[in-house]
């Protein structure tokens, strides 16, 4: 439990595979930084997010970015 809430743990570990996110903290699926670093690692990842950050601009354009380049170099 402790390591849900490990903010720089999550970091790196979304920052590595952005499903990650399901697995962290509430408070953490809502914190902009680990948000966009688990966006910019897998589009998906904005799944896991909050209901606030899926409505950040930022946020969802960074996962549909990396979301339409996987579908591009594919």
């Amino acid at each position: 439990e402790n390591l849900r809430n490990d903010r720089d743990l999550v970091l790196k570990a979304v920052g590595i595979a952005g499903y990650e996110l399901e697995g962290a903290a509430e408070d953490l699926k809502n914190d902009n930084g680990i948000v966009l670093a688990a966006t910019r690692s897998m589009g998906e990842a904005l799944e896991y997010a909050s209901s606030e950050m899926k409505d950040g601009v930022e946020i969802v354009c960074t996962a549909f970015q990396r979301r339409f380049s996987r579908c591009c170099i594919a």
